[in-house]
């Protein structure tokens, strides 16, 4: 069974929130990368932008605490970026990176991104508050049906 964009952000972003905000996961994700979950095939060129910049902070373990909600930055520890690092760090360089959709979700908007390296495929959840704040940022690996 294929899962639609929709279906993975609600997913991903109910994890983010049962678990807390800036959970990282290692669970394996199967959306289908040609559905949307908004009527609109392009995001903001700003949150792409900021979904990217994340995507390699993570990565480096540079996390800048001072775009986060207060809630998900206490929630973002020290084994939580190695986590992240231990995660995305072997993949490489990513080659492609595709909007899935958005959803509102109780009070952030989320956003989910198809990341594509040589070997292997990521999923980024990321949800921002009104203010613009992130308050929550999911990665998970990607296998194909």
């Amino acid at each position: 069974m294929k899962y639609s964009a929709m279906t993975l952000l609600s997913a991903a972003l109910a994890g983010l929130i049962a678990a807390g905000p800036g959970t990282l996961a290692h669970a394996v994700a199967k959306p289908s990368p040609t559905a949307r979950a908004t009527n609109s095939p392009r995001v903001d060129p700003r949150i792409e932008a900021l979904a990217k910049q994340w995507l390699h902070r993570f990565t480096v373990g540079d996390i800048d605490r001072s775009q986060l909600t207060a809630e998900n930055s206490t929630t973002i520890t020290p084994g939580r970026i190695q986590q992240g690092m231990a995660l995305l760090k072997p993949f490489g360089p990513p080659i492609g990176f595709e909007y899935l959709g958005s959803e509102p979700f109780q009070a952030a908007t989320g956003y989910d991104f198809l990341i594509t390296y040589k070997h292997g495929q990521i999923v980024e959840s990321i949800a921002l508050d009104k203010w613009g704040k992130i308050a929550g940022i999911n990665f998970q690996t990607y296998v194909p049906e």
